[in-house]
């Protein structure tokens, strides 16, 4: 589920000290993932489930 928000996101945003956001919906509930690009790699700090 969190490596298809990153590569297919609905929305994607900026948050708290410049943190990339992507959203996506599955069914009923929403994935936010928080996270970091260092490089060619993803850092992810939180997964978040609405």
């Amino acid at each position: 589920m969190v490596r298809d928000t990153l590569a297919n996101s609905e929305q994607t945003g900026t948050g708290y000290k410049s943190r990339l956001l992507a959203y996506k919906s599955f069914g009923s509930r929403r994935i936010k993932v928080v996270y970091t690009k260092e490089g060619e790699m993803f850092v992810i700090i939180s997964v978040i489930c609405d």
